[in-house]
Parts: C-alpha cells; sequence; structure tokens
C-alpha cells in the first residue's frame, strides 16, 4: 500500500511539473509569436496595407499589440482605426490544428480577411482552405453574429465551404466565430478597445 501511495504521489508531482513547465513554454511561445516578422508581414497583407522596407517598424507605426490573460496570444489593434482588430486562433481541423489570422472590422462587423497560417488537412480537400479563391470570399463578409459554412449563401456571415471537405470547412467556422467572439469580449460594448 505504502508504494501504491508513493509512486501516486510522484505522478501527481511529475504531472504538475509538466504542466507548470507547459504553461510557460506556451507563454514564451506565444510572445515570440506576436513578435515574429512573418507574423508581422502576413498581418499587414490581410488588410492591404503596403509594405515598407522595416516590416517590423511598418507594423509598429501600424498596429498595437495587446495580450489578454483569459486569452493566450496577441491582438493587434489598429492605431489610425481601432475598430481594426488582428487575432490569430487555432482549432481543432480533420488532421490536426488549423491556424488562422483573422481581422475583423468592429464599426462595421465585417471581417477583413483571413489567412491559413498553419494546417495539416489533406492535399486537394481540406488543404484548399489556403486557397485565394476560398480566402477572397471574406473580404468584406458581414459577420456581426459569426460566420456559417453553407451550400447555398443567402444569410449574412455565410460563405461556401470546401467540397469535400465539411469537417475542414466546420472547423475554419468555428475558428473564425471563436476569434470574432474574442475581438469582441475585448473590445467591449462600445465596440472599440
Amino acid at each position: 500500500m505504502t508504494q501504491t501511495w508513493r509512486d501516486l504521489w510522484f505522478m501527481l508531482v511529475l504531472t504538475t511539473i509538466c504542466t507548470i513547465l507547459l504553461v510557460v513554454v506556451e507563454g514564451i511561445y506565444q510572445t515570440r509569436m506576436a513578435t515574429d516578422p512573418s507574423l508581422m508581414r502576413r498581418a499587414l497583407q490581410l488588410v492591404g496595407l503596403p509594405l515598407g522596407e522595416d516590416v517590423r517598424s511598418t507594423f509598429e507605426q501600424t498596429f498595437t499589440t495587446v495580450a489578454r490573460k483569459e486569452y493566450p496570444g496577441s491582438f493587434f489593434i489598429g492605431k489610425q482605426n481601432p475598430a481594426m482588430i488582428i487575432r490569430q486562433e487555432e482549432g481543432a481541423g480533420l488532421w490536426g490544428k488549423i491556424i488562422l489570422l483573422v481581422a475583423y472590422d468592429l464599426r462595421r462587423g465585417a471581417i477583413l480577411g483571413i489567412d491559413v497560417l498553419e494546417h495539416s488537412e489533406t492535399p486537394g480537400l481540406g488543404a484548399r482552405i489556403e486557397e485565394e479563391k476560398f480566402r477572397a470570399q471574406f473580404r468584406g463578409l458581414i459577420a456581426r453574429h459569426g460566420v456559417r459554412a453553407a451550400k447555398i449563401k443567402f444569410k449574412e456571415g455565410e460563405f461556401d465551404g470546401v467540397t469535400g471537405a465539411t469537417l475542414t470547412s466546420k472547423a475554419v467556422e468555428e475558428i473564425i466565430n471563436a476569434a470574432i467572439r474574442k475581438i469582441k469580449t475585448v473590445a467591449g460594448p462600445g465596440g472599440t478597445p
């Protein structure tokens, strides 16, 4: 019986140490992602801003980076237009996680654009979320109440899912809705952070 308790305590301590280590590593990773020049370039391109000689300088002149305890990762808030917020959001796809960059305009309730940062979806099917044709349908899409994958677009916030990749389309829907929900929460009731 004593050996069993000792083993349980050992597992409890080991699990606690591993959990703490993972939290610290995730915090470091999220901080580095917010200062990644590649992410900065993609964020600027996502909202149609020209890239200058120094991407970091252009990004820092355009956006304020804000972190919130309740949401891992960062929010990039427009300095001249605080209603423009970009959020990196991830969720489960069919074969692994999908990471999207979602730009949203709080005033208009519209998506400014999305970019696919990472995915493990099936080539030729779910991987089509990277294609310009798929991403282009989100530019200017009114999404005051979120988005929904649909076969035929009739209502506000609906987009054409990828044929043959229903689960991937549903994952993109959930990721974008999570990003919009977090952006609205950070902005508060006034509509700007």
